[in-house]
């Protein structure tokens, strides 16, 4: 049911402002004599006092007692891609509004939705709990921590998600978060603090348990060999680098020797000054009872043949003490060696956080065919951005086939769908997927009440509520279904790279595929 309300086009315009040029960080709308009107915007500047204050300012102008339409430019930034952004739709229906205004806000949403093209995520609020940031970034989050927000939601435990931009904003969610709360045992991080000593940005204590999810290598090796409480979780890679934990832990040992080492050189010093004044009053004594040495020559050569052994002694200790130095040092280059191979490698990536955290579940038995389709996502992720190998996508694709087979059923085209699905319907649906298993008319049903069936209509097409996962091979081009197949291929890294589409002649040539394509 539409209410007839209808959004001016100045509040368009300024959508179109805030999509294409970044203009806004939000836009506030209001029904006001019959239209949908733009009532509150924040202009973007550069001094951004940050998504999470813009935010608390944003959904400030929401009335606890009237219906509201927003929409929220949540900017953010991952270390491998940089900042990104999404822009978020908020119809705001608060529980204490009138049932007129609710009514007027609800029936009018699909008006100002469909003027407002390239929307991410939809958010329909009723009350403040629902607004608050942590709450709506968890909604949307990227990838790692919706799996991780599902898991914990599921085992009832208390949890905050606390997205950062960089390095500076979790220092800041230390100071205001971490540092001073005791009651805090353990931190989740996802898709950061990898690659830094996390400890330099937050507060340790003995009692704090700190677990990183993050795919970037290479790691700093402070997270993995030198600190109890950091828990660095990966597929088994980093259990691999014996010879990097030797180097690594001779380095430490030879920096926490560095002050015992002194202190003995401070006392050998001590020794040669002691030995050193001994020498002069031995030579004043001697000044001093010339003529008496000159009557004694047998005690004046047992005093010279003592100081000679005094000094050979001395040198053979210096010399001994010098090529256990040298042999030292030598050995602390070797391993510095090791350890700047390690870091001058380059940067490249691991598994994603969310087929980490997948892998975790399923060891415990809580995997589910929402937590597969999250590992799945971050696998393709992984794939289309050129983070992993072809190879590398192929092994783990075909672990996931028989993941698939254990969440999802698909079945067959003679199938009664009558008995599985409840549907009067005799209707059925094409095998899409050659990796989930088929059933026929006499397969044994018992057991499968943990299988998703395909959700099928009348016309067997599988419903938009159908949350079962199949396979289909695809091209690999840019927005097939979107868009044009020339345009599809054009923005495709594979096609522009190899045929040089940036040049004149590469677009002909792309262009002269096309024709020979018919």
């Amino acid at each position: 049911m539409s209410s007839g309300v209808q959004v001016t086009s100045h509040g368009v315009s300024q959508y179109e402002d805030m999509k294409l040029k970044r203009k806004y960080n939000y836009i506030v709308y209001e029904i006001i004599d019959d239209s949908i009107q733009a009532t509150h915007v924040h202009e973007r500047t550069s001094n951004n006092t940050g998504t999470e204050a813009i935010y608390n300012e944003f959904i400030s102008h929401f009335p606890a007692d009237e219906g509201r339409f927003g929409v929220f430019d949540l900017e953010y930034q991952t270390p491998n891609d940089g900042i990104r952004s999404k822009l978020l739709f908020f119809l705001w229906a608060p529980d204490s509004a009138k049932i007129k205004s609710r009514m007027i806000y609800a029936s009018s949403k699909l008006a100002i939705r469909q003027k407002l093209d390239g929307i991410h995520s939809e958010m329909q609020c009723t009350d403040l709990s629902e607004l608050a940031f942590d709450e709506v970034f968890s909604k949307i989050a990227p990838e790692g921590s919706a799996p991780l927000n599902s898991l914990l939601k599921q085992d009832c435990l208390a949890h905050h998600t606390k997205p950062a931009s960089n390095y500076t904003d979790l220092a800041k969610i230390n100071e205001k978060f971490i540092e001073d709360n005791d009651e805090l045992k353990s931190i989740i991080l996802i898709n950061c603090g990898g690659q830094v000593d996390i400890t330099d940005f937050i507060s340790f204590r003995e009692d704090l348990k700190i677990y990183v999810f993050d795919s970037h290598r290479p790691v700093n090796l402070q997270n993995i060999y030198g600190n109890y409480n950091v828990c660095m979780v990966d597929d088994g890679d980093l259990n691999e680098m014996d010879d990097i934990q030797e180097a690594f832990s001779v380095l430490i040992s030879a920096d926490n020797d560095d002050l015992t080492s002194s202190e003995e050189d401070d006392e050998d010093e001590d020794e040669d000054e002691d030995a050193e004044n001994d020498e002069d009053s031995n030579e004043i004594e001697v000044k001093e009872d010339e003529t008496a040495e000159e009557n004694s020559t047998e005690e004046e050569n047992k005093l010279k043949r003592k100081k000679t052994s005094e000094d050979r002694e001395r040198t053979k200790k210096k010399n001994k003490s010098e090529n256990t130095r040298l042999e030292k040092g030598q050995k602390l280059l070797e391993k510095q060696e090791v350890i700047r191979k390690y870091y001058s490698e380059g940067s490249f990536y691991g598994t994603c956080a969310s087929v980490l955290m997948y892998n975790l579940v399923s060891q415990i038995g809580d995997g589910s065919n929402d937590i597969l389709w999250w590992a799945i996502l971050g696998l393709t992720e992984q794939y289309l951005n050129d983070k992993i190998s072809f190879e590398k996508y192929e092994i783990q694709l075909e672990n996931y086939n028989e993941e698939v087979v254990k969440f999802n059923v698909t079945l067959d085209t003679d199938v009664n769908l009558t008995s599985l699905s409840n549907n009067n319907s005799t209707d059925s649906i094409p095998n899409s997927s050659t990796a989930a298993p088929r059933l026929d008319n006499n397969s044994d049903m018992e057991g499968t009440e943990d299988l998703l069936l395909p959700s099928v209509g009348l016309n067997g097409v599988r419903s938009a509520n159908d949350q079962t996962i199949f396979s289909s091979e695809e091209f690999r081009v840019m927005l097939l279904r979107h868009w044009n197949l020339l345009d599809s291929m054009y923005h495709s890294t594979y096609v522009a790279t190899k045929l040089g589409v940036w040049k004149e002649k590469g677009r002909q040539k792309l262009l002269h595929m096309l024709c020979m394509m018919g």
